[in-house]
């Protein structure tokens, strides 16, 4: 890196560019010239990296592990224990919440490339916590689905904004890791939240326990954003960012991230957002990633509720031992992500960890769907061991091999959108087929599950064999080379 002659752009504020080409250029952006001396030593570089890495993956993980918590477990509780709610109620009340995160993205997504992304997702942080207080008062039907809604127009661009800020702060190698430390622990805490909300006494059949509960975390939630709006790092090469780090950070910087790309992953965009989602629309690889993102997060999310309805329903365990006895294979899902974002990045491939990823879904969905898992734990446990790590860990990795493989900032930022566009239709397609009719075994949604991850198998595959097919007739733009 010759830091002696920056580049002749440096990124500010939204994304404007502004010319730096000589000192007196610089000093308007309230940043020094560069010079031969003002270069990072190795160490500085390291603790750089480090601070970076921690603030996104704490900051990060703590508005994933309260996105899961509000989405999956807490207000889907609030509508479980409307008692007086008919079968087909009670479906939709919780699959209204995924219309707004399968269609609004594409809205958003122009809101948050207007946006400063500390203060993007901390006012989301924010407004999620008012929500849990709204659900704390909610005592009808109506009510209800009104704040379900409310809460995926609040939330429905948090994926998309959490894997482009990663990628907009790491190189594709190491970002994998980043975003299985947000996603991998946010998984681990959603049944340690509810062993602490037992403990203190705050779930039991009463309303006005589930009430405290929403209370607590709403609070907590409100208090958390501060921590978001505070802390989570603007990209690297944003005017406030270069102030606080010098030149020579954001120099190495680029270079850092440039690096993993072969010079595909420019400051400057060379798109803008609407060419950016013309060519998403086009690529393959957005739509074959989302609709293995659909299957994998169908996977977690049928897995769990019928694992934790059938413990909690069928064999009359009590809230505690149902989190006592989920908590070990949470634990497992956290360090399995943990370990396969490492070894990947490292070994510098996806789809082998993805293809063993549904395979031993399969297995584990055997196990579910067998008859013999109706009236034995031990055999439901079994397949749960096998599915909830897997397609924690898959969906990590699914959404990296996306990332991964687009050059361009606002390419990338819409092919994030339309992949969580893709990707939240689960949720809709999920509570149609986990009918409650079907409690506790969902023989039906068991069923389907297994053929989504063969078909994943095989759709992964065909990705693999086109991205191969691509490197060898030269790869993308500039040389780049697709991560298989």
């Amino acid at each position: 890196m010759d830091s002696s002659s920056p580049d002749k752009s440096v990124a500010c504020g939204d994304g404007d560019l502004v010319e730096s080409a000589s000192g007196e250029d610089l000093q308007k952006t309230s940043v020094d010239p560069i010079s031969e001396k003002d270069v990072l030593t190795p160490q500085q570089a390291k603790k750089l990296r480090f601070a970076t890495s921690l603030n996104v993956g704490l900051q990060l993980q703590a508005f994933c592990a309260s996105h899961i918590i509000c989405r999956d477990v807490i207000s889907s509780g609030a509508v479980g224990i409307q008692k007086w709610l008919a079968p087909r109620r009670y479906e939709w009340s919780i699959a209204c919440l995924y219309f707004p995160y399968a269609v609004l993205p594409l809205v958003f997504v122009f809101l948050f490339k207007r946006c400063n992304p500390r203060i993007f997702l901390g006012s989301e942080m924010f407004l999620w916590g008012l929500n849990c207080l709204l659900f704390a008062f909610v005592h009808n039907y109506g009510g209800m689905i009104m704040a379900r809604l409310f809460l995926g127009l609040l939330l429905n661009f948090g994926v998309p904004a959490m894997l482009y800020v990663v990628y907009e702060n790491h190189g594709r190698y190491n970002g994998q890791f980043i975003l299985a430390c947000a996603w991998g622990v946010s998984w681990f805490l959603v049944p340690c939240f509810a062993m602490i909300a037992i403990a203190l006494g705050l779930i039991h059949d009463g309303k006005a326990g589930w009430q405290w509960m929403f209370i607590i975390t709403g609070t907590a939630g409100c208090l958390q954003s501060s921590l978001v709006f505070l802390t989570l790092p603007e990209y690297f090469y944003s005017s406030r960012w270069i102030r606080k780090n010098g030149l020579a950070a954001y120099q190495y910087f680029k270079a850092y991230t440039e690096a993993d790309y072969a010079n595909g992953n420019p400051v400057e965009p060379t798109e803008t957002l609407v060419e950016g989602l013309v060519m998403t629309v086009k690529d393959p690889l957005v739509w074959g990633c989302g609709i293995l993102g659909m299957f994998t997060m169908y996977g977690i999310g049928s897995c769990y509720s019928q694992f934790m309805t059938y413990t909690f329903g069928y064999l009359k365990y009590s809230p505690a031992e149902g989190q006592l006895i989920v908590w070990p294979v949470m634990f497992m899902c956290m360090v399995w992500c943990l370990l396969q974002a490492w070894f990947s990045g490292k070994w510098k491939v996806n789809y082998y960890f993805l293809l063993s990823n549904y395979v031993f879904a399969i297995i584990g969905w055997a196990l579910v769907v067998c008859q013999p898992s109706d009236h034995n734990l031990w055999i439901m446990y079994g397949g749960a061991w096998f599915v909830l790590p897997n397609m924690v860990s898959a969906f990590v990795t699914n959404a990296c091999w996306l990332g991964s493989n687009v050059q361009g900032r606002n390419r990338r930022l819409m092919s994030f959108t339309v992949f969580a566009m893709i990707v939240n239709w689960f949720g809709v397609l999920e509570f149609r087929t986990h009918t409650h009719r079907e409690i506790p075994v969902f023989h039906r949604a068991g069923w389907i599950d297994m053929g989504f991850m063969i078909g994943a198998c095989f759709l992964s595959t065909a990705v693999f064999l086109w991205l191969r097919r691509l490197n060898r007739n030269g790869g993308g733009r500039n040389g780049f080379e697709y991560l298989l």
